[in-house]
């Protein structure tokens, strides 16, 4: 069982991986940076920790072949898309600037 309906985000080589978000999954993240929610999470450790929460989101067999530093050396640069990705896959609506 999944918290929120997959997102898709492509990287840099053209591929593209669906992103999951289970309990489980969500629970390690927090454990990890010793949090108690997500917003607590964003405002410790900022936009570097997108990279890690969509590694921890990929599927398991993504995870058994490309390690966490291939992965973000394949991320976009594009904080706007990142951000984006990051929203849709908590469900929760960006503020505008």
């Amino acid at each position: 069982m999944h918290l929120n309906k997959p997102v898709t985000i492509q990287l840099l080589d053209g591929t593209t991986y669906d992103l999951y978000m289970t309990y489980g999954k969500f629970k390690k993240v927090m454990n990890k940076h010793n949090v108690k929610s997500m917003q607590q999470l964003m405002t410790q450790e900022g936009d570097l920790i997108l990279s890690d929460v969509f590694y921890q989101c990929l599927p398991d067999e993504v995870k058994a072949r490309l390690s966490q530093e291939q992965f973000e050396d394949l991320l976009p640069a594009d904080m706007n898309y990142l951000a984006e990705k990051f929203a849709e896959l908590f469900n929760v609506k960006q503020q505008k600037n």
